[in-house]
């Protein structure tokens, strides 16, 4: 039923895109509305089978971990009992949610309770499933027999390896333009070579990775120069089959315990641009390069040919922002029922504000009404991003951060604007005259 209602919603909504005559739109609009609160009452029907589901997994996954841990002793145990005492409140969170949303009377409020309570169940669930699966032997093996390229019983050893004694002429032509191997979990497309002598990067029509061949997460990198594209960082291991579009995929740990995919290994600046241009129009709009020399970031005009820089290639776009479209139709936020926020389109000035997530159209979740001074903007992809604040110093800005985190949205993070285009935390900083 609930997935009859979904595809019903979905066919409307593109309905009402295409639509140009405002009676039928207000007809549309309606009929969607209705379909909208069906599915949330069948969403309701769900959520006691789904909190008993995720309390019961839960327990499953706290019995796991303390098979697998001991006493901490040492700064990296002493760090994952962190990780699970706040999974653990999370979910206790969740639970006082759950009691209170069968004692409230109003639908609404009760469906976004609910919601929020959801929301914190599946964050402590991913926060252990991460620790277990990072204390489980078998686990580890799993990952370390997918990368390890001096393994004589590693199936990317005779495609891969560094030692490998076939031409790189004959590497080039079995690993990269075998069209057979993209639709499965091709491990050539997923291994990290130990140098980078020539660009890596394969589109895909499926996932490369599963929980079999996992993303590996925290392996040095390459040797050499190259460039990468980040496109995404988050609190917690995202699943294996996440980033269906393109390989190899990799993430690395940060010292504020997040964790930053990127995917690719380019020589060519303007190869990278093009690649990075494609990966947004597929729905990662703060999509960026970053280059690495010799395992260190650097700035990528280090690596740039004379000519790139010459033809200020450099200077296409900033690297790390979304630029909401120059021609956006500020009427795009016109649905009654989403919740109320400022467009950033319309803010003039420098600030810095908390992204708090991106949704596919104006929201109704009245839980992001929680979030105080909410704004948001349309991406050229046509989705909708929330923010939560106007800020000109970092002290209160990362302070609504925290707030944000703590309140169930782990992966919030600063950004900035200047009017109504986003820039980058250091540009916001130096126009502020911040430090």
């Amino acid at each position: 039923m609930i997935e009859k209602l979904y595809t019903s919603i979905e066919i409307i909504n593109r309905q009402i895109k295409e639509e140009i005559s405002s009676e039928r739109i207000a007809e549309l609009t309606k009929q969607r509305n209705q379909l909208m609160y069906e599915k949330m009452q069948e969403e309701e029907k769900n959520s006691l089978v789904i909190a008993q589901h995720n309390s019961t997994l839960f327990i499953d996954l706290q019995s796991s971990w303390k098979k697998n841990t001991t006493i901490p002793v040492s700064i990296a145990t002493l760090s994952d009992k962190k990780a699970y005492d706040n999974a653990v409140a999370n979910m206790n969170e969740a639970n006082t949610l759950r009691t209170e949303a069968k004692k409230e009377p109003d639908f609404f409020e009760r469906y976004a309770k609910n919601a929020r309570a959801f929301a914190l169940e599946r964050n402590a669930k991913n926060e252990l499933q991460f620790l277990v699966d990072k204390t489980t032997p078998s686990a580890n093996n799993v990952a370390s027999n997918n990368t390890n390229s001096d393994n004589a019983n590693s199936n990317n050893a005779s495609s891969n390896s560094a030692n490998s004694n076939n031409t790189s002429s004959n590497n080039t032509s079995s690993n990269n333009t075998n069209s057979n191997n993209t639709s499965s979990n091709n491990t050539s497309s997923t291994t990290i070579p130990k140098i980078i002598q020539a660009t890596l990067y394969q589109k895909q029509t499926t996932s490369a990775y599963s929980d079999t061949n996992p993303i590996p997460i925290g392996l040095p990198l390459p040797e050499g120069s190259f460039y990468t594209i980040q496109v995404g960082a988050f609190r917690i291991p995202v699943a294996n089959n996440t980033f269906s579009q393109f390989a190899p995929v990799y993430a690395e740990r940060q010292s504020n315990g997040f964790i930053r995919y990127s995917t690719g290994f380019f020589s060519s600046y303007t190869e990278a641009i093009k690649i990075r241009n494609e990966i947004r129009q597929m729905g990662y709009a703060d999509a960026f390069i970053v280059a690495y020399k010799n395992r260190e970031r650097v700035r990528y005009s280090e690596l740039m040919t004379a000519a790139e820089r010459a033809s200020n290639i450099g200077n296409s776009a900033p690297a790390n922002s979304a630029v909401p479209s120059t021609a956006v139709d500020l009427t795009y936020y016109s649905d009654p029922l989403a919740v109320p926020a400022k467009l950033i389109e319309k803010t003039e000035g420098v600030f810095f504000t908390v992204q708090i997530g991106v949704y596919a159209k104006p929201s109704r979740n009245n839980v992001l009404t929680t979030y105080s001074d909410l704004h948001a903007e349309k991406l050229t992809n046509g989705q909708i991003r929330y923010t939560s604040g106007e800020f000109q110093n970092i002290a209160d800005v990362l302070k609504q951060r925290d707030s944000v985190r703590a309140n169930g949205i782990p992966d919030a993070f600063v950004t900035a604007y200047k009017n109504g285009k986003r820039i980058t935390v250091p540009e916001a900083k130096k126009e502020l005259g911040i430090q």
